[in-house]
């Protein structure tokens, strides 16, 4: 196994701390500490501020993402279904986060998005590409108007990371992850197909 570099184990450090307390709580000496670290300003060296610390956690864990989800909409039928879009954005993440052991992801990510700035910042990330092209296939395929399929589309993944986000616990205790995932995929595909109410004027 790969021993993790010093700067490495802060970033899962203060990944695994965001993920717990949020944000406005994870100070770098909590990093330093939680990292073994002795130097008291390698954060500050290494990633500049909290936010700093933020994007390299997101560099850490979005690229695999973000090649995964890539590829299946590489795969998919032109057009493609509003279900293998759904599959597409939820799949990927869910593989990289419950599917993982020991993983924080979701849980940071949900953080963050309670963070107008940060959550923009993510979004706006050059490996959060295939989310947003996603995000504007199914405005382009959905049978809505199209402000009504963007905000659909863009509630679809927030509801996708908090679902996630509350399947993340320790040593997969969840014994029905697979039909949960299945639900949560039916569930956005019903989101986005369901008719838009009569708007008053």
């Amino acid at each position: 196994m790969t021993q993790l570099t010093s700067r490495e184990r802060m970033i899962d450090a203060a990944e695994e701390l965001i993920a717990e307390d949020g944000i406005a709580a994870m100070t770098l000496r909590q990093v330093h500490t939680k990292a073994g670290q002795s130097n008291r300003v390698a954060a500050q060296y290494h990633f500049g501020s909290k936010t700093g610390l933020v994007e390299a956690v997101v560099e850490r864990r979005m690229p695999r993402i973000n090649e995964e989800r890539r590829a299946m909409l590489e795969r998919t039928s032109n057009p493609p279904t509003l279900r293998a879009l759904v599959e597409a954005l939820v799949l990927p993440f869910a593989q990289e986060t419950i599917y993982r052991e020991n993983s924080y992801w979701a849980r940071f990510l949900v953080q963050c998005m309670n963070d107008p700035r940060l959550a923009d910042m993510i979004y706006k990330h050059f490996h959060a590409d295939s989310a947003r092209d996603v995000i504007n296939l199914i405005v382009e395929y959905c049978d809505l108007p199209e402000r009504t399929a963007r905000n659909r589309a863009m509630n679809l993944a927030h509801l996708t990371a908090v679902a996630i986000a509350r399947m993340e616990v320790p040593d997969n205790e969840i014994d029905d992850l697979s039909d949960r995932i299945a639900d949560l995929i039916d569930s956005g595909v019903g989101l986005l197909e369901a008719p838009a109410s009569a708007r008053r004027q």
